[in-house]
């Protein structure tokens, strides 16, 4: 389960391209599936790290939280 702040599908790479619900949807479908065992926590450091690269040297311009879970 992954519940975000707009900042998120808000946020824009150096072309001025919105992130948006679908794309943010594939990069969390991809972190999944190329490790599925991985802890919540890592999941998390990967989706920053997807993040980071989109918003690359730019200024943040609205807030990025996230919250990850899954069933135990």
């Amino acid at each position: 389960m992954a519940l975000f702040t707009d900042g998120l599908t808000e946020l824009r790479d150096a072309q001025g391209q919105e992130l948006g619900p679908d794309r943010l949807g594939d990069h969390l479908a991809d972190i999944h599936t190329s490790e599925p065992a991985r802890s919540v926590a890592d999941a998390g450091k990967a989706l920053e790290a997807v993040l980071d690269g989109i918003q690359a040297d730019q200024s943040p311009v609205d807030d990025r939280t996230f919250v990850l879970a899954k069933p135990v």
